[in-house]
């Protein structure tokens, strides 16, 4: 089965650090700057998709194709990659408008084209999305893989 690589990206919407002036004032890094990296550090590892609902209907080899596969991403040094057997792509993906645990991201396919998703990392430790470009506009989770990794304030 072959899936969209952007649908297993847009499940993910994950980080890096290039939005923004990246200018450093006299004391060190902006706080934009500042605020992407902490996000960037705390995505970063291997998620699964756990729920994914698009706003317009899918084909019904692409809905059975997301049943029947688990979709597995991993989030490292700037790139979003498949970490599933059937599922093969390499992306690059950048964070912005960070606000806490709310943060924009942005997964640049093959063309240059980027697609954006409004992202949340809750108390649970999970990451919900919503993708706001087209064709892939729907809402989702991601689930850490694995044991929960520790992470500190």
């Amino acid at each position: 089965m072959k899936l969209h690589p952007w649908l297993a990206c847009c499940l993910m919407m994950l980080v890096t650090t290039g939005c923004g002036s990246g200018a450093k004032g006299p004391h060190g890094p902006d706080a934009a700057a500042v605020a992407r990296a902490h996000i960037d550090q705390r995505i970063a590892g291997v998620w699964r998709l756990q729920s994914y609902v698009p706003d317009a209907q899918l084909s019904p080899a692409m809905l059975l194709g997301m049943q029947a596969e688990r979709i597995v991403v991993r989030v490292e040094s700037g790139r979003l990659t498949s970490a599933s057997k059937t599922l093969t792509f390499d992306r690059a993906y950048r964070i912005a408008d960070v606000q806490g645990d709310k943060f924009r991201l942005f997964i640049r396919d093959d063309t240059g084209v980027e697609y954006e998703s409004a992202c949340e990392l809750d108390e649970a430790g999970r990451l919900m999305f919503y993708t706001l470009t087209a064709p892939w506009r729907g809402h989702g989770v991601l689930e850490r893989e694995g044991p929960a990794m520790a992470y500190s304030q």
